[in-house]
């Protein structure tokens, strides 16, 4: 089995470029034997001789024909080992992520800016999900992580919980619960036209999961519920990070006895690490949260959304 080294490839080329072993070890930053006795280790792998034997500089015909090929494959490399170097650093290759459509509206337009400058090298793939195929998109290796609540336990999901947000109720600002301004409790949810969505299916089997089951109309689609909303058909639970801001013609009103929230967390596979490109994300991530705790977010002061984690994944 051939045992070729690049090393012995660059050689070759200082040779053939300056055409003087002398130079070509001092460029090479060898003694003049060592980068002699590399070429000649050289041919005797490839069996045959590169450079004429009276004059060590002038290739033979062997050597004219493996000139290009030599060049070629130490180019590729080259261009191998830099693309390698990059995608270790972060500063290339395919981000794949999942994320709920709430946090989206909320978080993803800051990240994105925060991780495009530093990263502007690296492809991003974003799948807007609800909680159930946001998990099975990470248990499945089919995005890197994502961001999103648990629909289930998966021994093959490592959960990283990232914050809390209260669940209360989303209705139009002239609406009757609106103008109580204080939060109230589930049961004078029951004089009201519900309007489902996949939000609720976390209530289902709670204590209030019975204020839940029966809605007037069931969406799936965020927009389309928030129009509906506006429309006048009806109010919706939903948790606090699913509130669009501005809101000038929505109000959310908190629910009580019991305060019920969701948790936001991070997803990633147990059995595999994130790549580099993946960290980075992660890492902005966390950054932005604890500006946001710092700073404070809307509606944290009142206590509908908490932050949970300020710390880094490693």
């Amino acid at each position: 089995m051939l045992d070729l080294r690049l090393v012995q490839f660059r050689h070759f080329l200082l040779v053939v470029e300056t055409k003087n072993y002398r130079l070509a070890a001092e460029q090479a930053f060898r003694s003049q034997p060592a980068l002699s006795q590399s070429i000649r280790q050289l041919e005797l792998q490839l069996g045959q001789a590169l450079f004429e034997s009276h004059k060590r500089t002038q290739l033979t015909s062997f050597g004219e024909i493996c000139l290009p090929l030599i060049r070629e494959l130490v180019a590729h490399i080259e261009r191998a080992s830099a693309s390698m170097l990059h995608l270790g650093r972060g500063e290339g290759g395919v981000l794949r992520m999942a994320i709920l459509p709430s946090v989206a509206g909320q978080w993803l337009s800051s990240l994105l800016k925060s991780y495009v400058k530093i990263h502007p090298q690296v492809k991003i793939q974003i799948l807007a999900e609800d909680s159930a195929a946001v998990q099975r998109l990470v248990a499945s290796g089919e995005v890197d992580f994502g961001i999103s609540s648990l629909s289930e336990i998966d021994k093959t999901i490592l959960a990283e919980p990232l914050l809390q947000d209260r669940f209360g109720v989303l209705c139009r600002t002239d609406h009757p619960l609106a103008q109580l301004k204080m939060p109230i409790q589930w049961e004078m949810l029951k004089e009201h036209t519900l309007i489902g969505n996949v939000m609720n299916r976390q209530l289902r089997d709670t204590l209030v999961g019975e204020y839940v089951q029966s809605p007037s109309i069931d969406v799936s689609n965020l927009p389309t519920l928030l129009k509906l909303i506006r429309d006048g058909f009806g109010v919706t639970i939903v948790p606090a990070l699913v509130c669009p801001e501005p809101m000038s013609d929505l109000t959310f009103v908190s629910l009580k006895a019991p305060i019920m929230s969701r948790t936001i967390h991070l997803l990633t596979r147990v059995s595999r690490s994130l790549s580099p490109s993946s960290k980075a994300m992660v890492e902005v991530m966390h950054q932005y949260l604890q500006k946001l705790s710092s700073k404070g977010l809307s509606n944290q002061s009142s206590g509908l959304i908490k932050i949970l984690t300020a710390g880094r994944f490693l």
